[in-house]
């Protein structure tokens, strides 16, 4: 299985020329009605659920979903990320059962 990776440039020079030797496909997203730009965030949601809508039709959920476990894993490291004491906390009740 083949890994990707969107790469966005600005509006007006597009991607630097380091990573357009590197890249493989270039695309451009086409605009319609007096729009000049989009935010860089409107472009990379709307580059993501393209892929997504080609992957979702060309392969396996296996492929592309997480197992319950890998969920579990990134879910528990979220949790841990968000309070700035989490490895003590577990630390201290791990030593206490």
């Amino acid at each position: 299985q083949k890994k990707i990776a969107l790469v966005f440039g600005n509006e007006h020079e597009g991607l630097d020329h380091s990573w357009r030797d590197l890249s493989d496909i270039r695309f451009t997203i086409p605009m319609a009605g007096i729009v000049e730009s989009l935010n860089i965030s409107v472009c990379a949601a709307i580059s993501m659920y393209t892929v997504m809508q080609k992957v979702r039709r060309e392969l396996p959920p296996s492929l592309y979903l997480l197992s319950e476990e890998e969920r579990e894993l990134l879910l528990n490291q979220w949790i841990t990320d968000q309070i700035p004491s989490a490895s003590k906390q577990l630390d201290r009740l791990r030593k206490s059962t």
